[in-house]
């Protein structure tokens, strides 16, 4: 005699008095057995149901999925744009950053991880721009790179609390940096 072996789980299967059906005992899968004794799936009305309720929710879900994706890229795709229109001023052939772009954000509480990074962004925009920036910090005041890496390096705290100053036209020319108490 042939033993049949659940596909689920492995155990052997039991057949029912009228050889119509098998049952699992572990699992409690049913088969529905042919003529040869061969198993083929047989699910219940529950099961059924259950599988076309899932294959609802699942479609439903893998297209709601996309709409946050679309738009997502299309905010990113918006946010890029607007950041090179007003970004980047063309003059003839050359192209100008935007004096102030890189110190948007940089006001406010900050770590010191930011503060450092902010202060080479002092550095590089002191050297690449007629428009300088001076950094303050406790008693010093100074547009010079080796004084502010000096600051960058005294840095020792968590936070502190950066403000910018700035001219008529609105660029930036002082970064205060100050200890939080």
């Amino acid at each position: 005699m042939k033993k049949l072996k659940c596909e689920s789980c492995g155990g052997n299967l039991k057949i029912d008095d009228n050889k119509e059906y098998a049952t699992c005992p572990f699992c409690e899968t049913k088969y529905k057995l042919n003529e040869d004794l061969t198993i083929k799936v047989k699910l219940d009305d529950d099961t059924k149901k259950m599988i076309k309720g899932g294959a609802k929710i699942f479609g439903a879900f893998t297209i709601a999925s996309f709409i946050p994706f679309i738009i997502v890229s299309i905010v990113i795709l918006t946010m890029i744009v607007v950041g090179v229109i007003f970004g980047i001023k063309e003059v003839g052939k050359q192209q100008v950053s935007n004096f102030n772009f890189k110190f948007t954000y940089g006001s406010g509480t900050q770590q010191t991880l930011f503060v450092n990074n902010t202060l080479n962004d002092v550095v590089e925009s002191n050297k690449k721009n007629k428009r300088k920036i001076t950094v303050k910090y406790e008693d010093k005041e100074t547009q010079d790179e080796k004084e502010i890496n000096e600051i960058k390096h005294s840095l020792n705290k968590f936070q502190y609390e950066v403000s910018y100053s700035y001219d008529e036209k609105g660029y930036i020319t002082t970064i205060t940096i100050e200890d939080i108490k």
